[in-house]
């Protein structure tokens, strides 16, 4: 029931009293007693009135609490479907209630402060940017409303997948060449020229294929590499090995000349 619908109904069961305690004092006043049967009549008839207009709050309000039921259940369904969850915090951040969705993944976090949980989520109470946390293997976009002490995140881990993977597909090039090697071929015999060339090309070539990289040599000692930015970030952590094994050959090939 609305707070009008409330107020009038108390309006009127406020003015259905007056009328029976008016009835009631004119008969207590003037002693009259053709007015007695008017005062019965004006009680049970007002009673009446009153009780329907209680019962009639009390429908009401059944109504109301079963439609906010209804809209909470759709809303919590949404917010599961859409892959929203959120985090109620207090004055001090502790966490002190989640959503369905972050339950179902088995956040034990109430009582935690929220920093402590999720350090990077400080940025949020610096300034209205949005961050991205990643939670049991799934990345979160997260927002924080600070006038409600919530936090909602929403679950782009579909979204991020794509992205790193648009990413991760970008072609690079890279030249490769080997330092002096047009020198070292003039100062070797004609047996072991060949074998510096057959042994390099095969480091470079066999490097190469097992990275999944395209490799055409453009000119002696000199190769074109083409592969994709997944690539290119596995060979940084690798720190670029084909430089160490490549050098160890070289030392093994030139040691005698």
């Amino acid at each position: 029931m609305t707070k009008k619908v409330a107020l009038v109904r108390n309006i009127i069961i406020a003015l259905l009293f007056l009328e029976i305690i008016i009835f009631y004092g004119l008969y207590g006043i003037f002693s009259m007693i053709n007015m007695l049967p008017f005062s019965l009549y004006v009680t049970i008839r007002n009673g009446i009135l009153i009780a329907l207009l209680f019962y009639l709050g009390y429908v009401l309000n059944s109504n109301a609490v079963s439609v906010a039921e209804a809209l909470n259940e759709d809303s919590n369904n949404a917010l599961i479907f859409g892959g929203v969850g959120i985090i109620q915090y207090d004055e001090s951040r502790n966490i002190t209630w989640i959503s369905d969705l972050l339950s179902a993944m088995g956040l034990k976090i109430i009582g935690l402060k929220l920093l402590d949980w999720q350090p990077t989520l400080a940025g949020l109470f610096e300034s209205d940017d949005i961050r991205i946390i990643d939670v049991k293997g799934k990345k979160f976009e997260c927002y924080n409303s600070e006038e409600t002490r919530m936090i909602f995140l929403k679950d782009i881990t579909q979204y991020y997948s794509l992205e790193q993977d648009y990413d991760d597909g970008q072609i690079c090039m890279a030249y490769i060449t080997i330092d002096n090697f047009d020198e070292t071929l003039e100062n070797a015999d004609e047996s072991k020229a060949a074998q510096i060339q057959s042994t390099s090309r095969k480091v470079i070539v066999d490097w190469a294929y097992e990275n999944g990289m395209i490799i055409r040599r453009f000119k002696s000692g000199g190769y074109m590499a083409f592969f994709n930015e997944r690539i290119y970030k596995k060979l940084v952590e690798d720190k670029f090995s084909i430089l160490d094994e490549f050098k160890k050959k070289s030392m093994e090939l030139t040691s005698d000349l």
